[in-house]
């Protein structure tokens, strides 16, 4: 063998044993999880790593903060994870701003899915999230206490009458977050479905009169002086037995169970004009970053995980809604009262819209419902202030050329109220 001829079968080896190398490699896939809800996947992450021979890191980090956590690393074009778990409410900036990758197996994949949970999701006939969760808020009432369950708010007032010293019903209903699904049953939007440049629809004719329903009934039947002390004083007149039923988020469940009450759950009454009375609900979802290494791998890690069997068995562990079709007749089935009440309510409820979006309600809502459960009668000219002061803050902040507001197309600016609150 020439002394050439050495050079390339030694080149030659050199390259088998580096691609042999490479080939060995596996791929790692890096996951972000809430950090109390690791144990849901686990097992599921491990038969995934071995059908797929992948490695899967699973790093604990809080759902609330995992989206500023990727936008930060893109923006210093640090790694970011393949996966990660994001919020319904932030859903609709980060696609905007290209934050997050369309998920192509959820185009043939949306009929397992309850039709709310993937809407906050949906833009352009794209979806960008594979639901993993859902919370809303729904009824908790003492089994013990409570034979024949309400369904109405007319059933809880006879409850009242029959027993003056225990309070039928009792939630934060003179706070704007849950006190909005009363109004919001009554005709009450923060976005027009059908026009996008209409301002916040909280003082629509039907939406008033409905304020005024929610007022007088807080006021007769709860302890409306206590209600500023909060959920926790709420929480203890319903396991003290003095209350018989309490509203509250559905993540109070285990809460609840825990205190030794034996709980059960309710949707949200039917209210005396016959709609159901709403809520805010969200949706927790796994999603892929726009710069993620490893996108196909990604995407058939989320659908995979998210079959029903580990669906299933991340509730048992975690107690975690999983909003799937086929989960809802396992629920039916097995009659499991908590899941059924969480994914019904979320069919009547209203998704929580963009932190940005909310940023400018809530100020305003909170003090329209101050003023108006002081002075009921001025309920109707609070909600008036209230919308204008919104618009108001808008037209500020298009003005001052806030990113968020620089379209004017998008958004309507009643110019003629902005300068009648400017002039006050």
């Amino acid at each position: 063998m020439t002394h050439f001829s050495r050079i390339v079968f030694v080149g030659l080896c050199l390259f088998t044993i580096i691609t042999k190398a490479f080939a060995l490699e596996k791929p790692v896939l890096t996951v972000y999880e809430d950090s109390n809800k690791i144990a849901g996947i686990e097992q599921a992450a491990r038969d995934f790593a071995s059908l797929y021979e992948c490695t899967v890191n699973i790093e604990p980090k809080s759902a609330e903060e995992q989206m500023s956590l990727v936008r930060n690393a893109q923006e210093k074009n640090y790694p970011v994870p393949d996966v990660f778990v994001g919020l319904s409410e932030d859903a609709k900036t980060a696609i905007k701003d290209q934050v997050i990758e369309p998920l192509d197996f959820m185009n043939s994949d949306r009929q397992f899915y309850t039709s709310s949970s993937l809407a906050p999701f949906e833009v352009d006939s794209k979806i960008y999230a594979s639901p993993r969760s859902v919370e809303t808020s729904i009824v908790f009432y003492n089994k013990k206490l409570l034979l024949n369950k309400p369904k109405t708010l007319s059933d809880y007032r006879e409850l009242y009458k029959e027993d003056k010293k225990i309070y039928p019903i009792i939630g934060l209903l003179n706070k704007f977050y849950y006190g909005f699904g009363f109004l919001n049953a009554y005709g009450a939007y923060l976005m027009d479905e059908k026009n996008s440049n209409s301002p916040v629809g909280l003082n629509k004719s039907d939406a008033k009169e409905g304020f005024k329903a929610l007022i007088e009934y807080t006021k007769k039947y709860m302890p409306v002086e206590d209600l500023d002390k909060g959920q926790q004083y709420l929480d203890k007149l319903f396991i003290s037995d003095k209350a018989l039923s309490v509203i509250n988020g559905s993540y109070a469940y285990a809460k609840y169970k825990k205190s030794g009450i034996d709980v059960g759950c309710l949707m949200l009454p039917v209210l005396d004009n016959f709609q159901r009375m709403s809520a805010f609900y969200k949706v927790k979802a796994y999603m892929i970053p726009k710069n993620s290494r490893h996108k196909d791998l990604a995407q058939k890690f989320i659908r995979f995980i998210n079959q029903p069997e580990y669906a299933f068995k991340r509730y048992l562990i975690c107690g975690d809604v999983v909003p799937e079709n086929e989960l809802f007749l396992t629920f039916s089935y097995l009659n499991d009262e908590y899941a059924l009440t969480v994914l019904k309510q979320c069919e009547y409820s209203y998704p929580m819209p963009d932190q940005k979006f909310m940023a400018d309600i809530w100020g305003p809502a909170n003090a329209a419902f101050v003023k108006s459960f002081e002075n009921a009668e001025s309920s109707d000219e609070n909600l008036d202030e209230c919308v204008n002061e919104i618009e108001l803050i808008r037209y500020e902040r298009h003005m001052k050329g806030d990113e968020a507001y620089k379209t004017s197309k998008k958004l309507q600016i009643n110019t003629k109220n902005c300068q009648h609150l400017n002039n006050k």
